[in-house]
């Protein structure tokens, strides 16, 4: 994977101030609660120079992309989560997937999002964008099993119903696994459309936790989580904004872990199925024109190949 420069450097730089993105796993009322945080402002950002996104495009490719990162903290084992939605909307859907070593990545199944005949957007929002469809999640679990074979993808899947993600995962989890959760998913943009904070926030019962009025309320008091990521400075810690809150609750960190928008994609993987195709001999292969470029949906990685490359 590239990562592309960052184009706006006014942003770099205010980038450069913030502490660094990462997944801050939490446990309340004496591990009656889990919850985790993902700050995220550089992951965002980085998503959206890959792809070349617009605000629109970047907040709902952006939610997405927090909304993985949070369901991979919910692995045991080496593995990872990924979530699709797809729907009639002017959206269209998207992909996005995480791992338990903090690497996310996602694509737009339509970048620009369309928006003629749609109706104009009050303020940047994505209500009303979805239309009818679905919402996938698949649990991938890397851990071999007694036959030594990776045990077969977990997947579920919802219809969509509240033109938001955040709700329509709170929703999937509710009726899926019957465990009442609340997931919380913001970006903050500037008068200018510059992503300055990002930010998600997972919180379940575990067992024998039940339902809890007051903790409920606390959420709901809660400030924006992408502008509370855009005030985090270098040297200030990954759950500071939420010991206030949290307070009565007995809020105990976790270990950290790592957050970023990553691809595993590279020159030689792309390299090796071009390859495959010339044993098939497919013609284009010979046709060019050269240099072939081929670029990786899932991180806007763009590859060049010559005809040398390529057997005869």
């Amino acid at each position: 994977m590239e990562k592309k420069e960052i184009p706006d450097a006014e942003l770099r730089e205010f980038l450069k101030t913030l502490a660094p993105d990462g997944l801050f796993p939490f446990i309340l009322n004496q591990a009656r609660y889990r919850g985790v945080f993902l700050s995220g402002a550089a992951l965002v950002n980085q998503m959206r120079a890959n792809h070349g996104l617009g605000p629109l495009e970047t907040l709902a490719l952006g939610q997405a992309c927090l909304a993985a990162g949070l369901l991979s903290s919910l692995l045991k084992e080496a593995g990872k989560y990924s979530l699709t939605v797809e729907c009639g909307g002017p959206i269209q859907g998207y992909t996005a997937e995480a791992d338990n070593q903090g690497h996310i990545r996602g694509r737009l199944f339509a970048n620009p999002i369309p928006l003629t005949g749609a109706g104009a957007l009050e303020g940047l929002g994505l209500n009303g964008l979805f239309g009818p469809g679905f919402l996938s999640l698949r649990r991938f679990n890397w851990a071999a099993g007694e036959d030594g074979r990776p045990a077969e993808p977990w997947t579920g899947r919802i219809m969509l119903e509240q033109g938001s993600l955040a709700k329509d995962l709170a929703l999937y989890f509710y009726r899926s696994e019957q465990t009442p959760t609340a997931v919380i998913l913001d970006l903050c943009f500037d008068r200018e459309g510059r992503a300055r904070g990002a930010g998600g926030l997972l919180l379940q019962p575990l067992p024998g936790g039940g339902e809890n009025g007051a903790l409920e309320d606390r959420l709901r008091e809660l400030p924006p989580l992408g502008e509370a990521v855009s005030r985090r400075v270098w040297g200030t810690g990954g759950l500071d904004f939420l010991a206030a809150p949290f307070k009565d609750f007995g809020l105990v960190p976790l270990p950290p872990r790592p957050a970023e928008f990553f691809c595993d994609c590279s020159r030689p993987r792309f390299l090796a199925f071009l390859r495959a195709l010339a044993a098939e001999k497919d013609p284009s292969l010979k046709e060019g024109p050269f240099p072939l470029k081929i670029t990786c949906q899932n991180c806007g990685t763009d590859y060049f190949f010559e005809k040398a490359d390529l057997p005869d």
